[in-house]
């Protein structure tokens, strides 16, 4: 294996260096992200279903948690978060849902919790750290900062040290569940009664199944762009506004 002579490189494409060269790598990965978010707004136009799908599986976490992985956290979190500020962005584009505070707060939960699975990568870039970069407190300098970070994230009884960061056995799914559990807690407590409610409707086993499913007209598991538009407002509460009055379906009824 060649040996490099710059104190900056990539290698599996990850960044090697300090701050400023793993930032302006970040921030190169992040504009070729943005071109398929700039596409995804496109198709949000005109079927919005399908523009979540595509977000939620190409577009947000997923496109960057390869580098998570493998660059210590406090290197790349303040990129990240731009990264996550253009995936919001790119969601309210494509869905015409304005991500107001608490409603991007419950977008970014999975989908048992009644989120739509939107995670902020610069939350739970921690978790994934810690998995995959073989951290130690002998091997990382930055472990403690991103412990830190990880704390500050979770509730009290799930905190880590970096001692037991080395010798755990967590995996990254209990780790990023733990970050969840934090995160509904605190929507939840601070919801109106109303909201409560629907939160935990919308939590429900097999609720919000209907979020994954491939949109295939030809199945009939499709839904034209205003009808996917109010269903998501049900789930997110109908943010920046009040309940509209839903048109009347007794036309069903007819025989």
């Amino acid at each position: 294996m060649k040996r490099s002579n710059v104190p900056h490189f990539e290698i599996l494409e990850a960044p090697i260096g300090d701050l400023v060269f793993c930032a302006k790598f970040v921030a190169q990965k992040q504009s070729e992200a943005s071109k398929l978010l700039q596409q995804l707004e496109a198709v949000g136009s005109i079927d919005p279903q399908g523009a979540l799908l595509l977000l939620r599986q190409c577009g947000s976490y997923c496109r960057l948690v390869h580098l998570s992985r493998n660059t210590p956290t406090p290197l790349v979190k303040e990129a990240f978060a731009l990264f996550d500020d253009r995936v919001q962005q790119c969601f309210s584009e494509c869905t015409a849902v304005d991500a107001s505070a608490s409603t991007w707060q419950q977008a970014q939960l999975s989908l048992k919790r009644g989120g739509l699975r939107l995670r902020r990568l610069s939350c739970h870039s921690p978790a994934a750290s810690f998995q995959s970069s073989g951290l130690s407190p002998s091997s990382s300098k930055y472990l403690s900062s991103s412990v830190d970070l990880y704390n500050s994230l979770v509730d009290p009884q799930d905190s880590l040290t970096p001692e037991s960061v080395g010798n755990s056995h967590l995996s990254q799914k209990v780790l990023s569940s733990k970050i969840e559990d934090r995160q509904f807690g605190n929507l939840f407590h601070s919801a109106t009664f109303t909201d409560r409610a629907r939160y935990l409707s919308v939590s429900s086993p097999h609720t919000s199944a209907w979020l994954s499913v491939t949109p295939s007209p030809r199945l009939n598991l499709h839904l034209e762009p205003a009808e996917f538009q109010v269903a998501l407002k049900v789930v997110v509460g109908y943010p920046g506004g009040s309940r509209p009055k839903l048109p009347s379906l007794s036309f069903l009824c007819v025989g």
